[in-house]
This record gives structure tokens, C-alpha cells and sequence, in this order.
């Protein structure tokens, strides 16, 4: 080959990695964008007593896997194709737009690109579970992800409690409200909330002027919104609970059992009590109707997907059990993700 062709390759070759290399950074920090009307996930997974353990996007269900410490995993909604994607413990977790945010409850050591996070707050990843950024640092409570902003409860040991958010690029961050704001419903693009400061009120703050209006006047905790209704525990009444028509603001009662924490699927309402005996996991109709046990005993981490409700024992994070969303009250435990841990 002649000393000209051989110049020819060298700087096409030279061309060619400089344009990857100018492809890479270009890739790596492009600013992500959600279209309108973009949810990370709903039906109350995402509240405090829930911890935000499941979230579905696109036919693949994101996970916090209890047999591997709570590490990041994704499969389908049958519980095949099982994909680890980070070593660190999570929760919160909301997926949209091809990444998955979550909160980070710790650290973890090892090589892989999950190891290198080691403080506790917010972060993102591909659905891959690649190119991990922190967005916060800090101790966060319940985050729920709208278009283009993460909106959580983040407590300050000196200031108190703030309803913040933060743009998912790790930007625009804002403290908005002064006081406990538990963002886990949205109505369209608003978040529901009920109010601690002054009353318990339930509110609704727009995420586009940054303003907050009273919807309903009452004792309202943890509200879920769907299809029109507002489903809640009522905190004057032992907090049973209730389901209010938004459109003529009617209350139904649901259920006078003492309710610690629920999620809303399409067909069933799923919840916990433990101060009416005997504790039970219990499933009832949108409204009140056909109450039915599912399991006895004192159970947490109810997540809901469209196929399952995902849920745990308190004195121990596994065994983790699931009983369908909707039809059958079979329960089984969730061993896919067991052997899943146990092969990594």
C-alpha cells in the first residue's frame, strides 16, 4: 500500500473517531424532554407508606427487588425476562420517556456503573439501566414525576418541611411550598394533595402557574385520584375510607375499617388494617362493595401494576407475595425475582 493511501485511511479513521467522539458528548448531555401529559406512575404507589417499589412503562415493569436489597431490576409484567440494572437500593420509583427515576436509600460497593452512587437522593438512568446521573442530593419523601419536573417532599433538620421540585435534567431546582406537600395523584397534569399546615383540606396545585386552590373541605389523607373520583382516608373518622365525586362533590363511605395504607386499581381498591381485628390485607369494590380478604396479618409496600398487587411483610422484606389486581385472590409469592437475585 502506498504511503499516500495509507495517509488517506489514517485520516479518515482520525475523522471518524473525532465525529464519535463529538457524537458521545453530544449524546451524553443532550436535555431530556417529556411530551405533555407525562405521568412517571399513579394509583398511590408512590406515597410514603407505599415506597414506590413498582412502577410499568411500556410492557416492562421496574422494580425494587426486596431478595437483592432492593437493587433496580425490570421484566415483563409475567415475571420473565428479568434484567438487573443497578447494585443500589432503591425506591420512588417513576419511568417515563426511556429513563427511570428513583430515589436512592443507600450505597453499595462493587464496580459497575450503580457502585459509584453513594449518597442518598434522587437520580435516573436509562431503562437499561445506563448512564446514571444524580439530579438532588438529599433526604427525599414522596417524589412523583410530571412532564418535565420531579415534585417530592424533602425535609430540612434545620428549615423544616418544603414541597420542592427539580427539571429532570438536575436543573431548575425550586422550593415551592413551605410546609409537608405529599405529591402521589395527579389529575391531568395538577397534583392532589391534602393539607397539613393549616387544615387537612384536599388541595390541588397547578403545575403550570405554581398555584394551589382547595378542591374539597374535610379530613382528607392521601388522596388518589381516578376517573373522577378522589379516594382517601378520612383522618376525623378513624380513617375509613371514602370516595369523592369531584364533579358534584357526593362522599361515599367505602368501608369503616381503620385503614394504615391503600392503592386504587381499575376494578378493586387494595388495603391494610391493623386496628380493626384481625389485621388483614383486605380488597373491596371502587364502591364498597364485595369486601374479601386476601391475606391475615400485618403486610406493607403495597404497589399496584395493571397485572398485580405487589406487597410485603413487615418484619422481613421478603418473602415478597402478589395477588391479582383484578378476579382471582390467589396469592403466591414472587419468586421469579428471588431466583433472579440469586443468579446474579
Amino acid at each position: 500500500m502506498s504511503k499516500k493511501a495509507k495517509l488517506s485511511i489514517g485520516i479518515l479513521a482520525a475523522v471518524l473517531i473525532i465525529g464519535l467522539l463529538v457524537f458521545a458528548t453530544i449524546y451524553k448531555n443532550r436535555k431530556i424532554h417529556n411530551p405533555e401529559g407525562t405521568v412517571g406512575t399513579t394509583n398511590g404507589n408512590l406515597y410514603d407508606c407505599n415506597n414506590g417499589y413498582f412502577a410499568e412503562y411500556e410492557g416492562r415493569v421496574y422494580f425494587a427487588n426486596a431478595y437483592d436489597g432492593n437493587a433496580l431490576y425490570s421484566m415483563r409484567p409475567d415475571g420473565t425476562d428479568m434484567k438487573k440494572l443497578t447494585k443500589v437500593p432503591v425506591s420512588r420509583i417513576n419511568v417515563a420517556g426511556g429513563y427511570v427515576y428513583f430515589y436512592q436509600t443507600g450505597a453499595s460497593s462493587g464496580s459497575d456503573l450503580g457502585s459509584v452512587i453513594r449518597s442518598m437522593g434522587i437520580y435516573r438512568c436509562t431503562t437499561s439501566g445506563k448512564d446514571i446521573k444524580c439530579l438532588y442530593k438529599g433526604v427525599v419523601f414522596n417524589m412523583l414525576l410530571v412532564e418535565d419536573y420531579i415534585y417530592f417532599h424533602m425535609y430540612d433538620k434545620a428549615r423544616g418541611n418544603y414541597f420542592c421540585r427539580v427539571d429532570v435534567n438536575g436543573e431548575r431546582y425550586a422550593e415551592l411550598i413551605d410546609s409537608y406537600v405529599a405529591p402521589g395523584t395527579v389529575w391531568g397534569t395538577d397534583i392532589l394533595y391534602a393539607g397539613t399546615q393549616n387544615d387537612h383540606n384536599l388541595y390541588r396545585y397547578d403545575t403550570k402557574t405554581g398555584t394551589s386552590t382547595r378542591l374539597y373541605s374535610g379530613s382528607v389523607w392521601c388522596p388518589v385520584y381516578q376517573d373522577g373520583y378522589v379516594y382517601y382516608m378520612d383522618t376525623a373518622n378513624h380513617r375509613r375510607l371514602c370516595r369523592l365525586n369531584l364533579s358534584n362533590a357526593t362522599l361515599t363511605v367505602l368501608t369503616q375499617d381503620t385503614v394504615d395504607y391503600f392503592v386504587v386499581g381499575s376494578d378493586y381498591i387494595f388495603y391494610q388494617t391493623t386496628r380493626t381485628e384481625p389485621s388483614a390485607l383486605k380488597r373491596v369494590s371502587l364502591d364498597g362493595s364485595s369486601e374479601t380478604v386476601i391475606a391475615y396479618g400485618v403486610y406493607t409496600g403495597l404497589n399496584m401494576t395493571e397485572d398485580f398487587v405487589y406487597y410485603r411483610s413487615t418484619d422481613d422484606s421478603s418473602p415478597v407475595y402478589r395477588v391479582p389486581a383484578y378476579g382471582s385472590t390467589s396469592v403466591t409469592v414472587f419468586n421469579e425475582a428471588k431466583s433472579a437475585a440469586m443468579g446474579q
